[in-house]
């Protein structure tokens, strides 16, 4: 599906006619409020000296985590599910290959991630999940995972927790290119082309990503005798991936950005190892249109302002010839969201947040109802107060609500402290707790036969407590660590029962408490020439249902189908000059597969281990780098979902130029 010139004047026409809306008042108070504080005469305020002791800010919502540049030039042509399972320690659900896969923080399902490209969400509306496989890692300067209650100010619904791709201009940068092409095992190429030049007053960037694979693996069929080596039926997938950004500096205060990305994707969907082949076929497109503009409304830089205007077209199409089913959904999505930031004193601050989201829905399994339209208005106003460096309190209102059902107020409170600020030394504690909501995804509300339109929102709460070391020795060693525990209680789940027969229905039935540690340790050491590093972090979750859906529900006090209890990753990485070398270790402990925690269909523990060279040439003005990676290098045979292999070993070499 293509974005026509008609559907942009209907964009632009919604957010003109915003105030027609009946928006409650708070919104309405709140969107008048940011813009004549931002219109309005500069207040002089007196900043009082800070004493900075080091580069790292207080970290007041708790635990987030950017990927390393070097390994995001490594899967610069991979998946985010690839990049999140590997250079992340992520537990991501794989249906195997280019298949399915979701990815679910803090031991809750993958509707309770959030996935935002440079503040925009893009779960899809229908599913309130999104398939990790279908985003390339390379469109982006920046992914981050926050986890709990540091993704509030992302998303509302983030419960448990969010992932952010961002992108930012370079002004003032020459004209650069990059050509990178990788071919590895089971006919799996992929290449990319990226263009990139600034200005003082311009910038702009394209990527162009092809991927092709046939995933015709090799695995042990552990359900045979002998566990015979097996040939995965091959996928044949192609996904085809284009962003394309164009940013202007108005002013030296006022920068506006557009941007695109086009995705098309189109797949063989690999049958289980049970059961008979269905000859299934998928179709994925998105395209994704944004305008943001960003601007301060003095040199002083007090107050900040920034409006974000999207639109989103998802088209998917399923195809199964044994059962003759043909699935056609389109989803289009137009979201305006404005923020603001300002500096009321030396000591205070206030952020704000106003968005709306429009979603409208045209498929052939809402039988034949009127394609639905979910509207949703959500804002926050946080105030932050910081007397001295070693101390942040931040008080986050937050509200939320959806097809004129009542307002959902959700608080949220937070605060860092740091005990000392001895030099070269930082130790911080924080604590936070916060109310969260999802609401019923559309197909919760309208799929035929089953959707629930008396459906209510899932509530919940969330509670952290963590802290903070680090510690710089001498002048060539550094190191952090971090520890956080959290627990998350989450009432009226929505879970999907049989009412009669084989029709089921979502229902809001249960209730789920997700308790555990996050622990995440980094050491760099320079010695002459050579670099080490070393990134461990550890995860200890165990999410509990606490309700029994019927008087036959065996699963209270079981642990939750999918989440492993324990998850390990550790990364070592040594770099000499244009030479280096990184070692991935991911552990994941035993997965039940049903919700009474049966032992007949759990899946076995796994240790994946991933090895990659890389190198670079300067030659002039062009750069090569070259990389060599050996994924499951122990040759590990493991099942990320019941019935759906993991491929053995398998050997990718990649090459780039630039210039």
């Amino acid at each position: 599906m293509y974005i026509h010139v008609s559907e942009l004047l209907n964009f632009f026409q919604i957010s003109l006619n915003l105030t027609k809306h009946k928006l409650p008042k708070c919104f309405l108070l709140l969107l008048t409020f940011n813009y004549f504080w931002a219109c309005a005469q500069p207040i002089n305020v007196q900043i009082d000296t800070v004493i900075i002791t080091d580069k790292y800010p207080l970290l007041v919502w708790g635990n987030t985590q950017i990927i390393d540049s070097t390994q995001q030039q490594l899967y610069i042509t991979a998946s985010v599910a690839d990049y999140l399972s590997r250079s992340a320690g992520v537990y991501v659900k794989n249906y195997g290959g280019s298949s399915l896969a979701t990815v679910g923080l803090r031991g809750l399902s993958a509707q309770h991630t959030q996935v935002s490209w440079n503040g925009v969400p893009i779960n899809s509306p229908m599913l309130g999940l999104i398939d990790v496989s279908l985003l390339p890692a390379g469109g982006n300067n920046k992914v981050q995972v926050c986890y709990g209650n540091a993704a509030l100010q992302e998303q509302n619904g983030a419960t448990g927790g969010a992932i952010v791709l961002q992108s930012k201009p370079q002004f003032n940068q020459t004209l650069n290119t990059q050509l990178y092409t990788q071919v590895g095992s089971f006919a799996n190429y992929q290449a990319l082309a990226k263009l990139n030049a600034g200005t003082k007053k311009w910038y702009g960037n394209v990527n162009v990503m092809g991927r092709w694979a046939a995933n015709d693996y090799l695995y042990h069929n552990l359900l045979l005798p002998n566990k015979p080596l097996t040939r995965q039926q091959p996928e044949n997938a192609q996904q085809y991936n284009l962003n394309a950004e164009l940013y202007h500096k108005i002013s030296p205060l006022h920068t506006l950005a557009a941007r695109y990305w086009g995705n098309y994707t189109t797949r063989n969907l690999q049958p289980p190892i049970v059961g008979s082949n269905f000859n299934e076929q998928q179709t994925d497109q998105a395209q994704r249109l944004m305008l943001q503009w960003d601007g301060w409304t003095n040199s002083k830089r007090h107050h900040h302002l920034q409006a974000t205007a999207a639109l989103l077209n998802d088209y998917l199409w399923y195809n199964n010839d044994t059962v003759s089913i043909e699935s056609q959904n389109h989803s289009r999505t137009y979201f305006a969201q404005t923020t603001s930031q300002h500096r009321l004193a030396s000591k205070w601050q206030l952020n704000t947040q106003v968005s709306y989201q429009q979603s409208a829905v045209y498929t052939n399994n809402y039988g034949n109802n009127k394609p639905p339209i979910q509207q949703q208005l959500g804002g926050f106003a946080k105030c932050s107060y910081q007397p001295n460096n070693r101390l942040n309190a931040e008080l986050l209102l937050r509200s939320q609500q959806f097809d004129n059902r009542p307002i959902l107020f959700l608080p949220a409170f937070a605060v860092a402290y740091m005990p000392t600020t001895k030099p070269n030394t930082q130790w911080q504690f924080n604590v936070s707790t916060a109310l969260n909501a999802r609401i019923p995804t559309l197909n919760d509300r309208y799929w035929y036969p089953g959707g629930n339109l008396n459906l209510t929102h899932e509530s919940g709460f969330t509670q952290e407590i963590g802290t903070t070391y680090r510690q710089k020795m001498r002048k060539n060693i550094h190191f952090d660590t971090h520890i956080t525990l959290y627990y998350t209680h989450i009432n009226n789940l929505i879970v999907w029962l049989p009412i009669n027969g084989a029709i089921w229905q979502a229902q809001n039935r249960k209730s789920v408490a997700a308790s555990g540690i996050e622990w995440q340790t980094n050491a760099n050491i320079k010695r002459k020439t050579l670099d080490y590093n070393l990134h461990i972090s550890y995860t200890f979750s165990r999410s509990i249902n606490l309700k029994a859906s019927s008087s036959i529900d065996n699963s209270v006090g079981k642990q939750l189908p999918y989440v492993p209890l324990h998850s390990l990753y550790v990364r070592a990485q040594i770099n000499r000059k244009n030479y280096g070398l990184l070692y991935e270790n991911t552990l994941i402990s035993q997965r039940y597969t049903t919700t009474d925690n049966s032992t007949s269909n759990t899946l076995a523990p796994y240790l994946l281990a991933n090895l990659h060279a890389m190198a670079q040439w300067r030659w002039q003005q062009i750069t090569i780098k070259a990389n060599l990676s050996v994924n499951n290098l122990l040759n590990v045979t493991y099942y990320p979902v019941n019935y759906r292999p993991a491929p053995l070993r398998s050997v990718a070499i990649g090459c780039s130029v630039g210039w």
